[in-house]
């Protein structure tokens, strides 16, 4: 065989060779893309079918500290009930106007939740959960609560459109429901880091600390806010990817914890 002859045989040989991945990454990709759109749909009706009716917040809450005496609604979810679909529940958060109503999951790590639905089940969708170091009463100093940042707009893809502004202030108010007690958390500030880098604090060493937290905090803000914090008040760290992948950029929205008196 002469050497053009070899050099077209390998050449022929490479074209199949690249055929070959290109359809075997094309079917891959098909494959991917209908999982995704099948676990997205199952654990859409899944929460749908899960789902509480949405509260009607009083305008006066959008920009000012709760008066629960004013408030003119009451919610109450029945967690028995709840647990026969979610064993591991510890809450129900709901911000009126956005997506976002669902259980909230608290289990032993912070991975399992990340791909399983509330009842267990394996699911690219996730579920909203609470770090595993918080107590599941939402009695720590401050507390971290984790969803993804769906293509499909569910779960904590809305905490996407805090950086802007007007929308923060519509939203501005988000609720906490436990088995015990019910929660107001009144957002301040919002920004975005890299996870492999730093983390939201778990708690502060004392008043010092927290104040410098806080001014930090205010100055990289995409949210401007003139809600008033103290050392002592409890912080809530909402937290979801800012893009999809394995990008190690969080976006975390932050608020002060409130309890309710209904």
């Amino acid at each position: 065989m002469g050497q053009k002859a070899k050099s077209n045989k390998i050449k022929l040989r490479i074209m199949i060779a690249v055929l070959v991945l290109s359809v075997g990454g094309a079917i891959t990709f098909g494959v991917l893309l209908l999982y995704d759109m099948t676990t997205t749909r199952q654990g859409q009706d899944f929460f749908a079918d899960m789902a509480i009716p949405v509260i009607q917040r009083p305008a006066s809450l959008s920009r000012q500290s709760l008066d629960s005496e004013n408030v003119n609604f009451t919610l109450m979810v029945d967690f028995d009930e709840k647990r026969e679909q979610a064993p591991n529940i510890v809450g129900w958060i709901q911000s009126p106007g956005t997506v976002i109503n669902y259980p909230v999951l608290h289990t032993t790590d912070n991975d399992f939740y990340l791909n399983h639905l509330p009842d267990g089940r394996r699911n690219a969708m996730g579920s909203i959960f609470l770090d595993y170091r918080n107590a599941a009463d939402f009695s720590s100093q401050n507390m971290l609560i984790y969803g993804h940042n769906m293509a499909s707009g569910d779960k904590f893809s809305s905490l996407r459109h805090y950086e802007n502004q007007s929308f923060f202030e519509e939203h501005s108010t988000i609720f906490i429901f436990t088995p015990h007690k019910n929660f107001a958390i009144e957002l301040f500030a919002g920004y975005n880091f890299n996870s492999n880098i730093e983390h939201p604090p778990m708690h502060f060493a004392n008043e010092t600390e927290f104040e410098n937290y806080i001014e930090e905090l205010r100055t990289r803000s995409f949210i401007n806010s003139d809600l008033q914090v103290s050392f002592g008040d409890q912080l809530v760290f909402l937290a979801t990817c800012v893009y999809a992948g394995d990008s190690p950029w969080r976006s975390v929205i932050v608020g002060r914890l409130v309890a309710l008196n209904w």
